[in-house]
Formats: structure tokens, sequence, C-alpha cells
């Protein structure tokens, strides 16, 4: 199948690991399209269309909806930077909760979530939330990836 055309929505491009998987991403001739919270500061990956969208905030994804058709996939390597409990429930579960809902009216085919070994035995609040969302992922009718 080829990547030609197709659209990928990557959110948490601007961390390590989902800065690496834009530029494979890229490589493999798909339009990534990064929400980020403010471009400002941002380390740009060539090729890239950013697009100023909290995705904690449900209300800012139309954004995206207004300026892309047809996004293919939604690749989430959203992390909470503190781990801590406010932040975990904010990032790990709502924003991913935002995007799975995003997905589901857009009619968006497959979603891929990068998770964590060690939300197998949660402990810390952020385990909880990335587990929690997962749950919710598993549950709905969306095609996805962990």
């Amino acid at each position: 199948m080829s990547a030609y055309g197709k659209k990928v929505l990557l959110a948490g491009a601007t961390g390590y690991i989902g800065a690496e998987v834009a530029k494979k991403l890229i490589a493999e001739g798909y339009t990534v399209i990064c929400p980020v919270r403010s471009l400002n500061f941002l380390k740009k990956i060539r090729f890239c269309k950013y697009i100023k969208c909290d995705v904690t905030d449900p209300n800012q994804l139309g954004t995206i909806e207004k300026s892309f058709t047809k996004i293919n996939y939604i690749i989430s390597c959203l992390a909470s930077r503190t781990g801590g409990p406010e932040d975990a429930w904010l990032v790990d579960y709502k924003a991913n909760m935002n995007l799975l809902r995003l997905a589901i009216k857009n009619n968006i085919s497959h979603y891929i979530l990068l998770s964590a070994i060690c939300v197998q035995k949660p402990m810390l609040e952020f385990q909880k939330a990335k587990l929690a969302f997962e749950n919710e992922l598993i549950r709905s009718d969306v095609t996805y990836s962990i």
C-alpha cells in the first residue's frame, strides 16, 4: 500500500519519539500534520505541516477539521511532561480521548497509540491514565494499534 496522498495526524511530534516518528513518516511519503500548543520555540521538522491546536482542549480540534480534509490515521505519541496526576489525566487520558472522538467523528481509519510497557502494573498516575485511555480505545469501534 502506497503512503502517497495519505495524511497522518501526529500528536506529540515535539517530543523525542514523536519527532523520530515524523521523520520516518515523511521518508515513507506520508503528509504529516502536527498539532502543537505553540508555534514558538518549535524544533521544526522539514515537510511537516504544523497547526496551532492544543489537543487537550476539545474546542480547538475544529481547527484541524477546517484545515485538513480526509485524515487517514492518527498517531499519538503524547505523554505528560511531569507525570503528575493532573498533567497525566489531562494529556495521557483527556487529550487522547479528544483525538479518539475526532477519529470517530471523521471516520479516521486507524488510531495508533504509543503507550508504555510500564502500564501493565500501574502504580503511578500517568500509568493509570494511559491504561484508562487504552481501555477506551479498545472499547471503541475504531481500528487501533497500541
